[in-house]
């Protein structure tokens, strides 16, 4: 899948879970464009977001 398909899923993903509440955001997905969109490695393989500081 292409990087610019996998950024803009992800991205209205988190929006969208933002946008109804959602403080952070968890997944186990590796793909490096998470990086981009302010996603930080955490336990146990996971990464998450913290959406009140999301860009």
């Amino acid at each position: 899948m292409p990087d610019y398909s996998i950024r803009r899923a992800a991205l209205g993903a988190t929006h969208d879970a933002a946008d109804t509440g959602a403080y952070k955001i968890v997944t186990t997905s590796t793909t490096p464009i998470l990086n981009e969109l302010g996603f930080i490695n955490h336990a146990h393989g996971q990464r998450a977001l913290d959406v009140l500081v999301m860009p």
